[in-house]
């Protein structure tokens, strides 16, 4: 019988003072004031935080929206975690690094992670028909196979 485990999020786990290895040559500086706090969720919006303890914010500049411009609020609000391209003044108790690109740190975490297993990846792409193609290949496959699917979609931001 097929085991179907729909939040990938209950084995995401990497403590703080690893991540200057995982980051390389993206890494300007880090700040770490918590080295041993265990980071399980990531967070790129700071509507939908996951987690405020445990959890790690990315502060991606896009097109539309800077995501350091949250980074106050976020602190105000207990977060502990960041990633970020510039750092603001007066920007203290709290662990940081400080990176070239935070969406490349974020890949860069994400590749990590996925370094840890070795069970193959199945990708679908495109505007039409993902999910109900996802959800049909789920179905042909568990009687045989045990699988992990994303129920819900997900998006960095």
């Amino acid at each position: 019988m097929a085991s179907v485990v729909q939040d990938l999020a209950f084995d995401f786990m990497v403590l703080a003072r690893e991540l200057a290895d995982i980051l390389g040559d993206n890494l300007i500086q880090e700040q770490l004031l918590f080295p041993d706090v265990e980071i399980r969720f990531l967070n790129t919006d700071s509507r939908k935080l996951s987690s405020i303890q445990n959890a790690i914010f990315f502060a991606i500049v896009g097109p539309r929206n800077n995501g350091h411009q949250y980074l106050e609020e976020l602190k105000e609000k207990g977060f502990q975690n960041f990633v970020l391209e510039t750092i603001p003044e007066q920007f203290t108790k709290t662990n940081f690094w400080q990176v070239k690109n935070s969406v490349l740190a974020l890949q860069q975490i994400a590749v990590h992670h996925r370094q840890k297993f070795s069970y193959p990846v199945i990708a679908l792409t495109g505007s039409n028909g993902k999910t109900i193609v996802k959800e049909w290949l789920a179905q042909a496959a568990s009687p045989e196979l045990s699988l992990i699917h994303i129920s819900e979609p997900t998006r960095p931001y």
